[in-house]
């Protein structure tokens, strides 16, 4: 089973996630569905899960800065946002899956298969330690770049230099 918490500051949002999950139960276990993101924080401290479904746009505190407040990020994320320009951003934090809201049913079933999958792999905390700094340096910086994984590690191309 794969230890699941759910953020979503928009309860509608949230028990509708909790709806299309349904299907799901036998492999994943909602171990907490939080509508404040601070409260979420402090769950997945205490309790860190084996994958996080994150909101993006929340009050008091976005989920990449939830994300940016946790040492040890040994969970995989999918985010859900109304919001298709955070999706770079999201990928540099190693995002299993970016849903867009309303989620597609579709899109769902293939990020849980992912989350499954034998390809996608946990980074080491060294490799989230390099990830950390390269995210904070490409936030203040205008080029922007997106973190691809390959055989030793992560390899951090410009968006300006990929052609398709």
């Amino acid at each position: 089973m794969i230890k699941t918490i759910l953020v979503e500051d928009e309860v509608k949002s949230l028990r509708a996630l909790e709806t299309m999950l349904q299907p799901y139960k036998d492999i994943l276990m909602i171990e907490g569905a939080y509508a404040s993101p601070l409260d979420a924080l402090q769950a997945i401290i205490r309790k860190p899960p084996d994958l996080i479904f994150l909101d993006i746009e929340m009050p008091k505190m976005n989920g990449f800065q939830l994300l940016e407040q946790i040492k040890d990020l040994s969970f995989q994320v999918i985010f859900t946002t109304a919001y298709d320009q955070f999706a770079v951003q999201a990928f540099k934090y190693s995002a299993v899956g970016y849903l867009l809201k309303p989620i597609d049913g579709d899109d769902l079933k293939a990020a849980i298969w992912k989350v499954q999958s034998a390809e996608v792999k946990r980074l080491l905390p060294a490799q989230m330690d390099i990830l950390r700094q390269s995210i904070l340096g490409t936030l203040n910086s205008k080029e922007q770049k997106v973190a691809l994984p390959a055989s030793d590690g992560l390899l951090f191309v410009s968006v300006s230099d990929i052609a398709r």
